[in-house]
């Protein structure tokens, strides 16, 4: 991902000097994502400039270019580092819950909570990787296979204990769950919902409910 992402190796040789230069770059970084959300949610990705991102930052034009490659990088990274929470919330999840329904239900309400605290970041994500699949291609990223895949791991679990059918693939499952789950927000994003939190709760155990109830073995059918 370029310059973005580079992060230096600590070692018992390193100045402090050097490591608050690091601290005060990340810094730098995080102020720069944190404006350039807000620049893209309220302009949109394509109308928006370096220069907008810049000037909601405040700092200088050249400082986002030290740290970014272009505007896509810039999409690229804030893409990253929310997915990266969103993996170890998923981690997290499978470590600590035990059951289908308890571990869809975590991952739903955290998932669906980031709107409630973040508004403008959920936003920027559906709208601009849901319509251009050309920025959706450039992130294809190892944590984005691992949210896949620990979301895989806990239907397979479901699978073994008698919760999920067994006549369809876990992975295709997984697609189908997610696709819930970004459509819910999608609907609270394109204000095709009402954005209070009583719907959001109330999406919240439509999802759970109406995956668990439809990956459920049926009678002897599922098994």
């Amino acid at each position: 991902m370029g310059r973005a992402v580079v992060r230096a190796q600590k070692s018992p040789g390193r100045s402090a000097g050097k490591d608050a230069a690091d601290d005060r770059a990340r810094d730098k970084q995080r102020q720069i994502l944190d404006a350039a959300v807000r620049v893209f949610a309220r302009k949109g990705f394509h109308a928006a400039r370096i220069s907008d991102i810049a000037k909601e930052a405040g700092v200088a034009y050249g400082l986002v270019y030290h740290y970014f490659t272009n505007k896509e990088e810039v999409l690229n990274s804030i893409f990253q580092r929310n997915w990266s929470v969103v993996v170890k919330m998923m981690e997290s999840v499978e470590q600590q819950h035990r059951g289908l329904k308890a571990r869809l239900t975590a991952i739903v309400d955290f998932m669906m909570n980031v709107y409630k605290i973040s508004p403008e970041t959920v936003d920027l994500l559906v709208l601009e990787f849901g319509r251009s699949s050309r920025l959706a291609q450039t992130v294809r990223h190892p944590q984005v296979d691992r949210s896949w895949t620990v979301l895989q791991h806990i239907l397979e679990a479901g699978q073994a204990d008698g919760e999920v059918r067994t006549d369809t693939d876990a992975r295709l499952l997984t697609t189908l769950f997610l696709g819930m789950v970004e459509t819910g927000l999608a609907a609270f994003v394109t204000r095709m919902m009402q954005r209070d939190d009583a719907m959001l709760e109330e999406m919240k155990r439509a999802i759970v409910s109406t995956f668990v109830e439809g990956v459920a073995p049926r009678g002897n059918g599922g098994r």
